[in-house]
């Protein structure tokens, strides 16, 4: 199904396999001589018990089938097919197409936790089966008041694209010079800055939870992370706290950073690089 608001019968062409990072350049930079990337998913463990890296061909690697081909190319020409600047158009399709990536992604988390209702249901009634079912349950719970927070923002999103407003989102665009190793999209909602000051909680289902959007792209000079929020979240003080962080360590903060904020959902060219990262010639931008 095309995510596109216009999207419908008539409307869309073949539903494609999209890229949530650019493929014409991100992928391209690190890929190895294979054309393959590294990725820690889909999920699998060594005989230690620990993730295994695995290779992933680099036309396949970050896509989901959340855009039809004539909408995905009409809306993110300027960020696959333009020098990235940091544009307020720019960082609004960074976060809109996380932001969409993200919406996917629970969207199938549910309908698989509801594949396990029947088997969890079926058998005896014993007491570890009663757990396993309030776990799920609440499990469910949260995917769903997540999945309505997502729709609501996408709903907002999407009238400000079909209006050419991209005001929707505040961003901070974080650049790097270098060789650019590591490349990931994905959704977060922080309860803590990086001093461990508490920005939300995030046990109550009933409060509004607020999000941060990432992304990684490239620049003429190396590379960029794009943080992009609605306007009415805890990102700022989020990302405020980040850059706190001295310049000789932030390359390597960074890589740590892309793991806990898209998780599943980072492909890198190799493991020792991910320590030394780009150069740490960073500069931050806010567009608020």
């Amino acid at each position: 199904m095309c995510l596109h608001p216009n999207a419908g019968a008539g409307v869309c062409n073949k539903v494609i396999s999209a890229h949530s990072i650019q493929r014409s350049s991100v992928l391209e930079r690190i890929v190895d001589s294979s054309n393959h990337v590294l990725s820690f998913y889909p999920p699998s463990l060594d005989t230690a018990g620990r993730l295994k890296i695995q290779p992933v061909g680099w036309r396949e690697a970050s896509t989901f089938t959340g855009f039809c081909a004539k909408h995905d190319s009409l809306v993110f020409h300027p960020l696959e097919r333009e020098e990235f600047r940091g544009t307020e158009r720019q960082t609004f399709l960074a976060g809109y197409r996380a932001l969409c990536h993200e919406l996917f992604q629970r969207s199938a988390s549910l309908r698989s936790g509801r594949v396990m209702d029947d088997f969890l249901h079926a058998g005896r009634a014993d007491r570890i089966q009663a757990l396993a079912i309030k776990f799920h349950d609440s499990f469910n719970a949260s995917v769903e008041a997540g999945l309505e927070q997502l729709r609501e923002c996408k709903r907002s999103a999407d009238e400000h694209l079909l209006n050419e407003e991209y005001s929707a989102f505040s961003s901070m665009v974080i650049t790097f010079s270098g060789e650019l190793c590591i490349a990931s999209t994905g959704a977060v909602s922080p309860h803590q800055d990086f001093a461990g000051a508490e920005l939300q909680s995030l046990q109550n289902l009933e409060e509004r939870i607020q999000g941060l959007f990432c992304t990684t792209l490239t620049t003429k000079d190396g590379g960029a992370v794009v943080f992009s929020w609605p306007r009415t979240s805890a990102g700022p003080k989020f990302v405020s706290s980040l850059i706190t962080k001295s310049g000789d360590d932030l390359a390597s903060f960074f890589g740590a950073v892309l793991f806990y904020v898209c998780g599943k959902h980072v492909l890198f060219a190799f493991l020792v690089e991910i320590a030394v990262g780009p150069s740490a010639s960073a500069a931050g931008v806010f567009s608020e």
